[in-house]
């Protein structure tokens, strides 16, 4: 009877062990998107699997990229996290950072990222920085062997980029480095289709900063997509803030909120950036980001002032 106690007791133990790993990992991962540096810690002390990843293949060290939180980067980096792992959707910590961190891009590459690492439609990190206008991080993607002539998957290279954007000091850079001048057509469909994926997810992020306040007791909006999601009310695939060609984002601006969604390659993944308040208007721009400003759906003019 003693034995058969002792047994199940380790029996018990032994099966539990798998349940608080997942925990701890799970909570990991949310502490690096949260920027939690202690708590990363904490729970890499208690077991937590450096490289676990949630269900759209999201890591902390990625959630720690996209939300530019370079402490709990570097802790994580030290840890051993996997610099080159990627999500579902093939981005890496380097893709969602070379936006616009230059001292996590550094901390990266310096763990040995691939800076030739594609995400969805061949895109990559040299084609984000050019995209964003973040000469700095070209520069340091260029010196770390980035290919200046790499194409996404309709053609376009980081020079067609800088070029469409009017990024003259970026497309000298990038022609010092030896990239050719060329311009393939583009495929209009995949643009249309992401600039209509676009306007639909800035609609759901709308609705759900509407549920979101409805459920808070005092009102308030979630300040970023995290919070949402946290919530329960926009997809887990918003994590890193990217998807199907669009940079997507939320704030608190007084007592009101916007959402913001910008093409992450524009001219290629999307021609239009969209705007949306509590007004659930939503407006676009041709010239940049939209503002309240910009000519909303069923309007020929701006928006009021």
């Amino acid at each position: 009877m003693t034995t058969r106690i002792i047994s199940s007791a380790f029996l018990m133990m032994f099966l539990s062990v798998p349940v608080y790993t997942q925990d701890v990992n799970l909570e990991l991962i949310e502490a690096g998107e949260k920027g939690e540096t202690e708590n990363i810690e904490r729970l890499l002390a208690a077991g937590a699997e450096v490289d676990a990843k949630d269900e759209k293949g999201v890591t902390a060290l990625m959630h720690a990229s996209a939300e530019s939180h370079t402490q709990s980067v570097e802790v994580l980096l030290a840890a051993g996290a996997d610099v080159n792992a990627k999500a579902n959707d093939g981005l890496s910590a380097l893709m969602v950072v070379a936006r616009g961190n230059t001292k996590i891009v550094g901390a990266l590459l310096d763990a040995g990222a691939d800076v030739n690492a594609e995400a969805q439609h061949g895109v990559t990190p040299l084609m984000v920085a050019v995209a964003m206008g973040n000469r700095t991080i070209v520069r340091a993607l260029l010196d770390a062997g980035a290919d200046v002539d790499a194409r996404a998957d309709s053609g376009v290279t980081a020079l067609i980029l800088s070029e469409r954007n009017g990024f003259v000091e970026i497309a000298a850079l990038l022609k010092k480095a030896g990239a050719i001048v060329t311009e393939p057509g583009r495929p209009q469909d995949t643009l249309l289709a992401n600039e209509s994926s676009a306007i639909n997810t800035v609609g759901e992020i709308v609705v759900a900063q509407f549920n979101y306040s409805a459920s808070d007791g005092e009102g308030h909006y979630a300040k970023n997509l995290p919070e949402l999601i946290e919530a329960g009310l926009i997809a887990s695939e918003l994590a890193t803030g990217m998807q199907n060609g669009y940079q997507f984002a939320t704030s608190v601006e007084g007592e009101t909120f916007t959402v913001h969604a910008d093409p992450i390659l524009p001219g290629e993944t999307g021609a239009r950036h969209f705007f949306a308040d509590e007004s659930g208007v939503i407006r676009w721009s041709m010239e940049g980001p939209a503002t309240v400003f910009s000519p909303g759906f069923g309007e020929s003019e701006p928006g009021p002032e």
